[in-house]
C-alpha cells in the first residue's frame, strides 16, 4: 500500500498517519486497511492493478478528511413558551416581625429565579399583635416586647426585598384579617365616629405605612368588592379568585364548591389544595400555600402546630388555563430549586 501510494504521489508518512488513525479513532474499520494492503500485495507489478489501488487510497484520503473535519451536531433548543405565557407567583401569611428568617431567604430565592410577571400576596404581611391584639391574652415576657414601628419596618423591609427580586412583577396585595386589626383599634379608640375613626386609619393603617401607593401596590381592603363579585376583600385575576380567608373551618374542596371556581387563599398557614369535578363548573379546585411565618406562635402554647412553609406558583397559559405548584419550605430549603437548577 505504502509503495503504491508512493507511486501515486501520495505523501506516504502522512497517509500511514492518517490512515492509522482513522483506525484508531474507528472512522476506518481495520479490515478494510488490511483489505488495501492485501490488494496492494496481490497487485504488485501489474499496471492495472496500480491504478485501482490509486483509486482505493484517494477514496480512504478523502474519507479520513471528512471525518476529520466533521463537528458533532448540538441539538437545538426551541423555546416553546409564548410571549403571553406568563408566571404568578402567591405569598402567603408572613407576619411582619414573626417572619421566619430561613423561610423568607428560600422564598426569595425562589422569587429571583423565577422572576415573576405577576404576584398575589394574600395579606397578613403585618402582624398587628401587641396592644392591636385585644383578643388574645399576653402570656409571655417576650410578647410584651412587640411594637407597631418595629412590625412595620419588617413588613417594609420585606417588600423592599420582594420588588429587588422581582423588578418586572405587577402587585396586589389582599387586607388580611391581621392587617385589619387596625381599623378596629382605630373605631374603638375613636368611640365609633366614623370621621374620626376613618382619619386615624389614614395615618396608621399599614397601607399607608407600608407606601403601597409609593411602590406602584395595588391593596384590596376586607371591606370592600372588586370585580364586581358579591364577597367582599376577594379579587379575580383571569380564572382564579384570591381572598385571605375565604370561611372557617372548612376544605378546600368545600371552598371551590362555593366559589364556584378556582380559588387561592391564605390564613390557615398550612400547605393544602384539593380538585374536584362540579356539573357546573366542570374541574376546579382550591389551594392554600402555607405560611411564612414562624411555624409555632405562642398563643398556641405547648400545642404543636400543623403549620407549614411554602408558597404558590401558577403558570399561566394565554388561554387562561393554569398549573398551580404548592411549593414547600422545609427546614429553609426549597422544594423548587432542583426543577429551576435544571432549567439553567
Amino acid at each position: 500500500m505504502l509503495r503504491a501510494a508512493r507511486q501515486a504521489g501520495v505523501n506516504t508518512q502522512a497517509f500511514t498517519v492518517s490512515i492509522d488513525r482513522a483506525v484508531a479513532k474507528g472512522w476506518v474499520k481495520q479490515s478494510e486497511r488490511d483489505r488495501a494492503a492485501t490488494q496492494h500485495r496481490a497487485v504488485k507489478g501489474n499496471n492495472d492493478s496500480e491504478a485501482a489501488l490509486r483509486k482505493q487510497i484517494a477514496t480512504l484520503t478523502a474519507q479520513v478528511e471528512r471525518m476529520r473535519n466533521a463537528r458533532p451536531v448540538v441539538p437545538v433548543r426551541i423555546k416553546t413558551a409564548r410571549v403571553d405565557d406568563f408566571v404568578r407567583v402567591v405569598i402567603p401569611d408572613s407576619h411582619g416581625t414573626c417572619i421566619d428568617p430561613q423561610a423568607m431567604g428560600a422564598f426569595l430565592d425562589d422569587l429571583k429565579a423565577l422572576d415573576p410577571h405577576e404576584i398575589v400576596m394574600l395579606g397578613d404581611h403585618v402582624d398587628c399583635g401587641g396592644f392591636l391584639a385585644l383578643h388574645h391574652t399576653l402570656g409571655y415576657v417576650p410578647e410584651t416586647s412587640y411594637t407597631y414601628e418595629d412590625d412595620i419596618s419588617s413588613a417594609n423591609a420585606f417588600l423592599d426585598e420582594i420588588q429587588r427580586n422581582a423588578p418586572h412583577a405587577r402587585i396586589h396585595y389582599i387586607e388580611g384579617n391581621h392587617e385589619a386589626r387596625v381599623e378596629k383599634w382605630c373605631i374603638a379608640q375613636t368611640l365609633r365616629n366614623g370621621r374620626e375613626s376613618e382619619g386615624m386609619r389614614l395615618r396608621n393603617a399599614p397601607e399607608f405605612l407600608l407606601r403601597l401607593k409609593e411602590r406602584g401596590i395595588s391593596y384590596y381592603r376586607r371591606a370592600e368588592r372588586y370585580h364586581d363579585l358579591p364577597v367582599p376583600g376577594t379579587i379575580k385575576l383571569g380564572k382564579t379568585f384570591f381572598a385571605h380567608e375565604p370561611g372557617r373551618g372548612g376544605r378546600p374542596e368545600q371552598y371551590a364548591q362555593r366559589f364556584g371556581g378556582c380559588l387561592i387563599y391564605g390564613h390557615e398557614h398550612r400547605a393544602r389544595g384539593a380538585v374536584i369535578r362540579t356539573v357546573a363548573a366542570g374541574e376546579i379546585g382550591a389551594w392554600c400555600p402555607g405560611t411564612l411565618a414562624i411555624q409555632q406562635p405562642f398563643y398556641f402554647h405547648t400545642n404543636l402546630t400543623d403549620h407549614s412553609h411554602g408558597h404558590l406558583v401558577q403558570i399561566v397559559a394565554k388561554s387562561g388555563g393554569f398549573l398551580s405548584i404548592n411549593v414547600p419550605i422545609i427546614n429553609g430549603v426549597s422544594h423548587l430549586r432542583p426543577l429551576l437548577d435544571r432549567g439553567t
